[in-house]
């Protein structure tokens, strides 16, 4: 199968949201028999196989009267949903154009992947990424200029997967484990399985560690967790690993890089 986020690199840079017909959870070839899950948001892809995990951002490139075209991590791709509901990407067979076709049956391509949507996301991509995608863009639009109220208020809330105002410990080593799986992926690019396993390792054992040293530190009433004005910084986690992790997100978000210091 031609390979999905491959392409002629794109003349410009788009900046508008996808439209929300493409976005959602996708798989190839169904939704029941699958080796590629996708999850496409306003503003970012995430692909995954059973060898390896891709993501980036996606914007709006331009299109015609019944596709889009994408622009997918610098590379520009039609893109159609047809009225069953399955979801054709396109190669171009070269430069994106000035002035697109007016439909698909007018595209020079050379291939296209087909996937199918699905109401949850394929279980080939990692519980982890899942939940990161979940948020990505209301991240983005948070805390992407500075660790505003807005954007703790957010991370709070991540943390919080059981939404009782509270953080457990078990919360934080799954926030480690989201933190470890994504950073390496923050910038663009992709991450072999093998070594998402392991940073899900590493983010789960540093998360361990973290959720030690915040208790320690804030959990005055020794309560066993901690709610949002307790939490007053993360300081006391920044274990090295966890420093490094927060580096690398801040190629996504770059209030981050300061938090690791």
């Amino acid at each position: 199968m031609i390979a999905l986020f491959t392409g002629i690199a794109a003349k410009a840079q788009a900046e508008v949201s996808i439209p929300a017909a493409l976005q959602g959870n996708w798989a190839s070839p169904d939704c029941g028999n699958y080796t590629e899950g996708v999850i496409l948001t306003r503003g970012f892809y995430l692909k995954s196989t059973e060898g390896e995990t891709a993501f980036g951002p996606v914007s709006l490139a331009g299109g015609g009267r019944d596709y889009k075209a994408l622009n997918i991590a610098g590379n520009v791709h039609p893109v159609m949903r047809t009225e069953d509901s399955l979801l054709k990407i396109g190669n171009l067979e070269g430069f994106a154009p000035d002035v697109w076709p007016k439909t698909w049956d007018e595209l020079a391509l050379d291939g296209r992947n087909e996937y199918t949507g699905c109401p949850e996301a394929p279980a080939v991509i990692p519980v982890p990424l899942i939940h990161v995608m979940g948020f990505i863009d209301e991240m983005k639009k948070s805390c992407a200029v500075s660790v505003t109220q807005a954007c703790r208020k957010l991370l709070f809330s991540i943390a919080d997967s059981n939404k009782n105002k509270k953080i457990s410990p078990a919360e934080i080593k799954k926030l480690g484990a989201m933190l470890f799986v994504f950073a390496p992926l923050a910038g663009g690019g992709s991450i072999s399985t093998p070594d998402l396993e392991a940073a899900y390792k590493a983010g789960m054992d540093e998360g361990e560690k973290a959720a030690d040293a915040l208790l320690s530190a804030y959990d005055g009433n020794h309560s066993g967790d901690l709610d949002e004005k307790e939490l007053r910084d993360i300081s006391p986690a920044l274990t090295g690993g966890v420093r490094d992790a927060l580096t690398r997100l801040s190629a996504l978000l770059p209030p981050f890089a300061a938090a690791a210091r």
